[in-house]
């Protein structure tokens, strides 16, 4: 109740899901009710039923805070929902194609970004 107060003054909440508020950690497109995951994420940000954020494949989102003259764009990447499972343990030092990018989320990342 103390949170749902905090919304009603009027500040703006965002973000997007960590791999534990996805479900499991580290998991990516094969987590189990991974779309029931997105919806409730949406639902904890309040997003409207009607929202086109609801039909996406993904949190990917960007908003712009401001006036034309001091805008600011926020682009939040949703790392999870498309990732393939790790190959070996450490992976960071290991050099493979980025393959979360699937074709309709680069179309919208390119075009949010102008290009």
């Amino acid at each position: 109740e103390d949170y749902r107060g905090f919304l009603s003054t009027g500040v703006i909440v965002e973000g997007v899901y960590d791999d534990h508020d996805y479900g499991q950690n580290d998991a990516g497109k094969y987590l189990k009710n991974r779309d029931g995951s997105q919806q409730a994420y949406l639902d904890f940000l309040g997003v409207d039923r009607d929202s086109l954020r609801r039909r996406r494949r993904g949190l990917y989102s960007s908003h712009n805070f401001g006036n034309s003259t001091n805008l600011v764009k926020v682009i939040l990447l949703d790392t999870r929902y498309h990732r393939d499972s790790h190959f070996i343990p450490s992976i960071g030092s290991l050099k493979i194609p980025f393959s979360a990018l699937i074709a309709a989320f680069s179309r919208w990342l390119y075009t949010t970004l102008g290009f």
